[in-house]
């Protein structure tokens, strides 16, 4: 099958010695309709390499894959959503108190135009304030740029586009046989 799309490729590592994992086609069967089906796999090509030996060989269906990685996607951008909020939050705090700061140096100035305080005791407290600014956050996170239907969006797409999406939004898994279920998954997001 040399013009089929494996949404995965260059993603997938093996935990045991460290190659990417190829994707191949291991089955065919012939539907009741009479439409022949096709199944992907990835699988560890460590044990034909002279270079590295694979202690295992390591493989996992194409249909797994996806699904572990759609779920953990979800997953995440639930707890990108939250942070965000909570995040958010914090700013909106660090604003009010930014603004008082604000304030207080204003006033700290108009005393020392005032002759209210001496010019050393004025860039004493600029100082002190201008350093509790300055370990504020004032800047709003954003969440990353998926549309709220991006299930149904991605459920639509062909491989060759389904394959674009996961490099975007991934940067590699990495498999061994004690984790197929749960792959430490490296997420750019």
């Amino acid at each position: 099958y040399p013009n089929r799309v494996y949404i995965f490729s260059g993603l997938l590592i093996c935990g045991y010695c460290g190659r990417r994992m190829v994707g191949k086609t291991h089955e065919q069967r012939k539907l009741k309709n009479g439409k022949i089906v096709s199944y992907g796999r990835y699988t560890c090509q460590g044990d034909l390499s002279t270079r590295k030996h694979c202690p295992t060989h390591l493989e996992i269906s194409l249909g797994k894959m996806e699904q572990i990685m759609f779920n953990r996607l979800d997953i995440e951008i639930g707890k990108i959503k939250h942070s965000v909020i909570v995040g958010n939050e914090d700013v909106k705090e660090n604003l009010k108190r930014h603004r008082k700061l604000s304030e207080k140096l204003r006033r700290a100035k108009e005393l020392y135009i005032e002759g209210e305080i001496s010019k050393d005791m004025y860039l004493e407290k600029k100082m002190q304030i201008e350093m509790d600014m300055s370990t504020l956050q004032i800047k709003e996170t954003k969440i990353p740029d998926l549309p709220k239907n991006w299930k149904e969006v991605y459920t639509s797409l062909d491989p060759e586009h389904k394959q674009i999406f996961w490099k975007k939004v991934s940067d590699r898994v990495i498999i061994t046989n004690e984790n197929k279920d749960a792959p430490d998954i490296f997420f750019r997001c």
